[in-house]
């Protein structure tokens, strides 16, 4: 993969190689219909600038040790060279197990929970951040409980905890989702511990065809509030987005992400827990074309430009992507 990157000051643009060699093993019990186990590993061979912050981290957790066990530099200084050209990552995706009772399931394990409609940029899923890199852009998985109540066949509602080191650090959320006609909608609320504020938030969804084009349009809009009492000052955000499939094999999604202001919050998230932490500006774009003849490869083109009425030269990013 190759990228241009446009940073905040003057002269900042650069391009870098960045190269991404992935392996997935995905695990499915075959008889699933009551209990069903689900896992999912990966190992990454990072190399170029993609490997640059993992070595750099690398390198500081050595010097730790180094200092904290009095062991002599030259022992530790191979786990952070950094003068290496690559990195090997293993991560566990998915590893859940559920129990389908008819009238209620329950999923308890790493799990993509997948609330929301955004592909980058969704304020309704607290649960599971967007994983543009690896084997397939999707969600990554996280640590909950999962009980999902079918309310008739056109709605359901869904109860999700990812508790913390104690209770009131971790994160709860509802939702409840209906299909109406060719309109999907969903509402949900989630008590955020980590980042000690309430949400609330509203998604909808709905699709048609042109001819041989298939359109969908989706939007989410999410309300912040601050748990410390009624003085606090909320935080609106939204987020709204179009995929294209021209043909069978191409698809061309856009995303629009207003990061609403407010005296409390500014533009930026209020922390680390959340994903768009990442992106601190008001205003975002982002756009992306893949294309996949075949199931043994595939070309995808990102674009991502944030905007702002203060900042003169504001980040993006380009990336092109093959992958085999």
């Amino acid at each position: 993969m190759a990228s241009w990157a446009e940073g905040a000051a003057a002269g900042d643009a650069a391009f870098a190689y960045l190269a991404e060699t992935g392996l997935r093993l995905n695990l499915v019990n075959a008889d699933r219909e009551v209990m069903r186990l689900d896992a999912a590993a990966e190992a990454s061979l990072l190399s170029g600038a993609a490997a640059e912050p993992a070595l750099a981290a690398m390198e500081a957790l050595s010097g730790a040790l180094v200092s904290a066990l009095g062991l002599p530099p030259s022992l530790l200084i191979p786990l952070g060279a950094g003068s290496a050209e690559s990195f090997l990552s293993l991560s566990l995706r998915k590893f859940s197990l559920s129990y389908d009772a008819d009238f209620l399931a329950i999923s308890v394990g790493r799990q993509i929970v997948n609330f929301g409609k955004g592909l980058l940029f969704s304020l309704v899923d607290i649960f599971s951040p967007p994983s543009l890199s690896g084997v397939e852009t999707g969600r990554n998985g996280t640590d909950s409980l999962r009980l999902s109540l079918p309310l008739g066949d056109l709605a359901m509602a869904d109860a999700v905890a990812r508790p913390g080191r104690a209770a009131e650090d971790g994160d709860y959320g509802l939702r409840a989702a209906a299909s109406l006609g060719i309109l999907d909608i969903a509402l949900a609320g989630a008590y955020r511990g980590g980042l000690g504020e309430w949400l609330a938030g509203a998604e909808a969804q709905t699709g048609f065809a042109i001819g041989d084009l298939s359109l969908t349009l989706y939007g989410e809009a999410a309300l912040s509030i601050p748990a410390g009492g009624p003085g606090e000052d909320g935080r609106w955000r939204a987020t709204a987005g179009l995929s294209i499939v021209p043909l069978q094999e191409l698809v061309i999604r856009g995303e629009y992400y207003f990061n609403g202001k407010s005296p409390e919050y500014g533009y930026a998230s209020s922390g680390a827990q959340d994903h768009l932490m990442a992106y601190p500006l008001p205003h975002y774009a982002f756009l992306m074309a893949s294309w996949a003849p075949s199931d043994f490869w595939s070309i995808a083109l990102t674009c991502l430009q944030g905007f702002s009425e203060t900042d003169a030269d504001p980040p993006g990013l380009a990336a092109f992507r093959w992958t085999y």
